[in-house]
């Protein structure tokens, strides 16, 4: 998201030239720009203020054509806010129309923990992962348990009982 005359320039694929934002696809510099200096930018921030957001990011890469952090990087994390913000209004949306919540994890996904977070904090009333034969499930259900245990006398297990049938 290069900031260029005014505009923000997303990374595009094959294109190139000098208003482009740099990609960094080498074996995980933009993973490491996500989990370390883009998130300590983004931290507290209101996710719904998406330009507030951009406009951080370019801040806190400082070049004009994101050569440090990588756009990638940078459009990832947009992606990430708008699809968690979307995913956060649709369950609220449903759960004012009386309907039973679950938060889900997509199939074949990494590791990645911060869907057992969503869903305990987000209080869905389920969560859907997938069963204990891929390691990516059984690192979420840890989670979860890692979560319960922190909550310890807070953390209440409806467990069947909220079901209809």
């Amino acid at each position: 998201m290069a900031h260029a005359g005014g505009r923000l320039r997303l990374p595009g694929g094959g294109a190139t030239g000098s208003g482009e934002a740099v990609g960094l696809r080498d074996g995980g510099k933009a993973v490491g720009a996500v989990r370390g200096a883009l998130r300590r930018c983004l931290i507290g921030m209101d996710a719904d203020n998406k330009a507030a957001a951009d406009h951080a990011k370019i801040e806190c890469d400082g070049i004009a054509n994101n050569g440090r952090l990588g756009g990638d990087a940078l459009m990832a994390t947009s992606m990430a806010v708008f699809r968690i913000t979307e995913a956060k209004a649709a369950l609220d949306a449903a759960d004012a129309a009386g309907f039973g919540t679950i938060v889900s994890a997509r199939s074949g996904e990494s590791e990645d923990l911060t869907i057992a977070h969503l869903a305990v904090g987000w209080d869905s009333g389920q969560f859907k992962v997938g069963s204990f034969s891929r390691l990516e499930h059984m690192a979420k259900w840890d989670e979860c348990l890692r979560i319960e245990e922190t909550l310890a006398t807070r953390a209440v297990l409806v467990g069947r009982g909220t079901l209809p049938f």
